[in-house]
């Protein structure tokens, strides 16, 4: 097995020499390409000073660059450290700031976002970069320059999306990048003839996960930036793409239109990050009638956990299915045994790419990160995701252990409370939530977003409710969003800024409600 990226590249590079393997705006890659460019921006790195392990914060719209900045950092056993651009400003910089960066690589569209009060050690990456690296003389490509990164050496540092609270730092080794691609590339069966939509941000363990697949496999990644649905299916179509990594919000958008169009040269469609309706479902099997839907679940404190098998779903596509190879999952309840059929527990990931923790944070690594008797050679990620499986071990997300609405004596799910509301058909999303109330504890209130960007009547989600909820889960008040915020992470909905703009639509709570913040 490789410890690292580079060792992938410059193995592969004897087959794959001259084949184009990234692809933008009309430019390509070659592999040996991406190895030249990425030494040499590796030594153009060395005037800053940094020694092995240092943090080198990445901050850039995704193109070649950023790819080549990102590959250089393992090449210089540095740390890399993606951050989203679309954050805000303080977010920015409290990932730089957090993270110790020692420099900042950016462009000439991002610079604007760093705090140049707080940050000076700044690099803009820019073609008159590329000029300069170009120039430099070929390094020689001899193993021998990687014998000083171990596998366990800090790879990445990946902070969160956001979307349950402040961003964290997850420090991801050398190895879980290797492994990861791997594990995936075989489960999903990625070919080097694959072309693969670039659609995935790659500051986030999804996206750069099939950056590490096309090093390994030789596939080629076409990257692309979506901003309407009729471009990403020209996209399709004239890039000849076989694979679709997407997020269920990016393919609720993308396909909600009616399309005729068959694209048979799809061999697979991947998700991750929510939950995908039945109707989505048929309609790209409709659309894509020969690919594959593989429905995933994943963490990035352990990478990827399960994933459904295509043939199951449609029947079971509100499962998140069962673990992944080299990887085990265990539901656990309260006294740390295995839960029985249809018992609901804490999913627990063993094997497989378990992080390293948090970031100079030990306190919350030790909560999440932990040595149990039963498994007392290894560390366990405890996920916090309360789930049950089925008598086939199919497994179902029931909700977050943190956020579980407790309402007249009742534990209630949010995301039960979601699922229901969503059968309403002119709802798109829906986010669910429990305020305080003085007489049953909590309140169940639901944010709602409709495809037509109009509010629904009180009477119709009233008639609705009714019908469809048992008394205690029914919302007591709904709130229309046009749009919901999201967290940048490929359009993830923002969970935690749209609870926030619940709570403060609800003037009563705003001084009795501990959670109210």
């Amino acid at each position: 097995m490789y410890k690292n990226i580079p060792e992938i590249l410059l193995d592969k590079v004897k087959y794959f020499k001259n084949k184009k393997i990234i692809y933008h705006k009309e430019k390509s890659l070659s592999y040996e390409q991406i190895i030249n460019y990425s030494l040499n921006f590796s030594k153009f790195l060395n005037q800053f000073n940094l020694k092995d392990g240092d943090n080198i914060s990445i901050c850039m719209n995704k193109n070649f660059n950023q790819i080549i900045a990102i590959t250089a950092c393992l090449f210089s056993n540095f740390t890399f450290v993606p951050i989203l651009p679309k954050l805000n400003k303080d977010t920015i910089t409290h990932i730089i700031k957090d993270s110790k960066s020692k420099l900042v690589i950016t462009d000439k569209f991002r610079y604007a976002e760093i705090d140049k009060n707080f940050f000076k050690n700044i690099l803009i990456f820019d073609d008159s970069i590329f000029r300069k690296i170009s120039r430099i003389e070929l390094l020689k490509i001899k193993k021998n320059f990687l014998k000083t990164i171990k596998k366990d050496d800090n790879a990445a540092i990946i902070y969160s999306s956001g979307s349950t609270g402040m961003p964290k730092g997850i420090i991801i080794p050398h190895k879980n990048l290797v492994k990861g691609a791997f594990i995936v590339s075989d489960y999903l069966g990625t070919k080097h003839s694959d072309k693969i939509l670039g659609i995935l941000s790659f500051n986030f363990d999804y996206g750069l996960n099939q950056l590490w697949q096309c090093y390994l496999k030789g596939s080629s990644l076409h990257l692309f930036d979506y901003i309407f649905a009729k471009d990403l299916l020209h996209f399709i179509q004239k890039e000849k793409i076989t694979v679709l990594p997407l997020m269920p919000v990016i393919m609720t958008l993308a396909f909600q239109e009616t399309i005729r169009k068959k694209f048979n040269n799809i061999r697979y469609i991947c998700t991750s990050g929510g939950p995908v309706e039945k109707k989505l479902i048929v309609k790209l099997k409709k659309i894509f009638p020969k690919a594959k839907i593989y429905l995933m679940y994943g963490l990035t404190e352990a990478f990827r956990s399960t994933f459904l098998e295509p043939k199951k779903a449609l029947i079971k596509y509100d499962s998140i299915g069962q673990s992944i190879p080299s990887v085990k999952i265990h539901i656990l309840n309260s006294k740390l045994e295995d839960c029985k059929v249809g018992e609901i527990g804490e999913l627990v990931h063993r094997g497989g790419c378990i992080s390293k923790g948090y970031f100079n944070d030990k306190i919350k690594t030790n909560k999440i990160f932990k040595k149990i008797k039963r498994f007392p050679k290894e560390v366990v990620v405890f996920s916090g995701d309360l789930v049950r499986k089925d008598k086939d071990g199919d497994i179902y997300f029931v909700g977050r252990k943190d956020s579980l609405i407790k309402t007249a004596g009742y534990r209630v799910s949010p995301t039960e409370i979601e699922k229901i509301i969503q059968k309403i058909p002119q709802i798109k999303f829906a986010v669910a939530c429990g305020v305080y109330d003085s007489v049953k504890g909590q309140k169940i209130i639901c944010a709602y977003t409709s495809y037509n960007k109009k509010k629904i009547s009180k009477n119709l989600l009233s008639n609705h409710s009714r019908n469809l909820f048992p008394s205690y889960m029914k919302p007591e008040k709904y709130i229309f969003f046009k749009n919901f915020p999201v967290t940048g992470n490929q359009g993830k909905i923002n969970r935690t800024q749209i609870i926030k703009k619940i709570k403060k639509n609800d003037y009563n709570i705003k001084k009795k409600d501990p959670l109210f913040n």
